[in-house]
């Protein structure tokens, strides 16, 4: 009988090093092959670790995946029932979007929103499981994700909201500082635009401000007709149609070498005001994006904006 639990413990023990190794989980024949003991007693110390919550078990289409499970998160679960357990590793699964009540019952195949509630109002007391979180512009819609993780710009908006709505006050008073900043400027780059607006701390998060925020900020300047970017002579636009595409292609290695001054005197008109299009005769008729005439390829759009004083 000892040497039967020694065995027995042995097997659990390479179950364990074996999932461990596999952090993407393995199936029940992989198992089978890689530890050489008799089957029976592989699914006996499987079922056991599952019992102590060491296993996180998965359906697949291809049948059953199990992963590793350390002592430490073993120790969170306990006192949980394995479908509490299952809701968990559902909301862990969604990420940093969240799931809502009605896909959690849709997942778990129960269709009592109240008895779905009773689990998440257990797993929420718990420590360090975890929350709730509120959907940006949705009256009273929340999502549930896992406690230590952050949530999504879609789900909260990200820097330019507050209370979960966005916050034009806070965008205009940042456009108006960061234009000041400018006009105190001969030019002024992306970058030390950035370093500017972290420096003045009218948020508590403004450490958080990425350069991509900066650049809505500056775009909307622009586009107002308050600043204006100066673009670097040998910038490659053959794909972009005109420069000024260049300000909204998110990521686009080359806004950062672009440098913004103030125009010294605003008169309210922006380069919208100067396309030709409201003056074409072909813009309610010919011009379409399948014909012949159309707006990507005009050539007065192009010759507008490389004409434009750098």
């Amino acid at each position: 009988m000892e040497s039967k639990d020694i065995s027995i413990k042995t097997i659990q023990e390479k179950i364990l090093s074996f999932l461990k190794a596999n952090p993407s989980g393995v199936s029940q024949e992989q198992l089978f092959s890689a530890i050489p003991f008799q089957k029976d007693l592989i699914a006996n110390s499987l079922e056991f670790l599952d019992e102590v919550n060491r296993l996180n078990i998965i359906e697949s289409p291809d049948g059953l995946i199990f992963k590793y499970r350390s002592e430490k998160e073993a120790q969170k679960f306990k006192d949980l029932t394995k479908e509490e357990i299952h809701v968990y590793e559902i909301i862990m699964q969604s990420g940093s979007n969240g799931i809502n009540v009605i896909d959690i019952k849709s997942k778990i195949k129960i269709n009592n929103t109240s008895h779905v509630n009773r689990i998440l109002a257990k797993l929420s007391k718990k420590k360090f499981l975890i929350k709730d979180v509120k959907v940006l512009n949705a009256k009273n819609k929340k999502v549930w994700m896992g406690y230590d993780v952050v949530p999504s710009q879609e789900i909260v908006g990200g820097i330019w909201c507050t209370d979960h709505k966005f916050d034009s006050n806070l965008v205009s008073v940042y456009c108006e500082k960061c234009a000041e900043y400018i006009g105190t400027q001969k030019q002024a780059t992306r970058k030390e635009i950035l370093f500017f607006a972290k420096s003045i701390n009218l948020i508590g998060n403004s450490s958080e401000i990425k350069e991509d925020n900066i650049q809505e900020l500056l775009n909307i300047l622009v586009f107002d007709g308050k600043i204006e970017p100066i673009f670097p002579i040998n910038i490659d636009t053959h794909f972009l149609g005109n420069k000024y595409a260049l300000l909204i292609d998110k990521g686009h290695p080359d806004q950062e070498l672009i440098k913004y001054r103030k125009i010294k005197e605003y008169k309210g008109s922006n380069i919208y005001e100067h396309l030709p299009c409201f003056v074409c005769p072909s813009f309610n008729n010919e011009c379409k994006k399948s014909n012949i005439v159309n707006p990507i390829d005009c050539c007065y759009n192009k010759f507008l904006f490389n004409d434009i004083e750098e």
